[in-house]
């Protein structure tokens, strides 16, 4: 597994900002710009600067010899009506380990994986707790790194966090308003094993 220093992180940081920049813009109020997040549209995030292409068609995530607790990530993607599977529909996802290190460039792909989706839609995958890392002077939250397309649909790059994370509310993209519907609850399923479901909505 390979370590991506910390300063190259943080020299890559500057590639946030940018993405930021492509995350498609939210309607608000009229008089109190509160803001609205269609249920209907999942909401996107930054890419970050450690995307590896060409992940291995997998739904266990899990290295082999590694015994942490488990997290099932699973759900359904639908298609611009909200309510219909998107057959074939793409998902895509990575995430530190247990360290906060990203495999960058390691044949096992670690903790990165894709899964095509049939005629129900459903995605499920079986890996551990992402770690958290440094940027600057804090710490980002756990999170899983999602990118979603299918045929007719607008591709979707965006990160899920966790529920009671202390560090969501100093984090820059995840304390964002429009990353509320990505802070997932977990359900415990047995001792060191923990699920979460998030449902992903394409649009044109």
């Amino acid at each position: 597994m390979s370590r991506m220093p910390r300063r190259e992180f943080l020299k890559h940081s500057a590639m946030y900002a940018v993405c930021v920049s492509v995350i498609p813009p939210l309607s608000y109020g009229e008089t109190d710009k509160e803001l609205v997040v269609d249920p209907c549209k999942t909401t996107a995030d930054i890419l970050g600067p450690v995307y590896r292409a060409h992940a291995p068609f997998r739904s266990d995530v899990i290295p082999p010899g590694v015994n942490l607790p488990i997290l099932n990530v699973s759900g359904t993607i639908v298609g611009k009506d909200c309510r219909t599977p998107l057959a074939g529909a793409i998902i895509e996802i990575w995430h530190a380990d247990e360290k906060g290190d990203y495999d960058n460039d390691s044949p096992a792909y670690n903790y990165r994986a894709r899964w095509k989706v049939d005629q129900t839609g459903i995605y499920a995958f079986r890996t551990n707790f992402p770690g958290r890392y440094l940027n600057g002077d804090t710490y980002r939250p756990r999170h899983i790194h999602l990118r979603v397309s299918g045929k007719g649909h607008r591709e979707l790059i965006s990160q899920l966090y966790f529920k009671d994370d202390p560090y969501i509310e100093t984090d820059p993209w995840a304390s964002r308003p429009e990353a509320m519907q990505r802070i997932l609850t977990l359900s415990q399923v047995k001792t060191d094993e923990y699920s979460v479901v998030f449902d992903v909505h394409l649009t044109a």
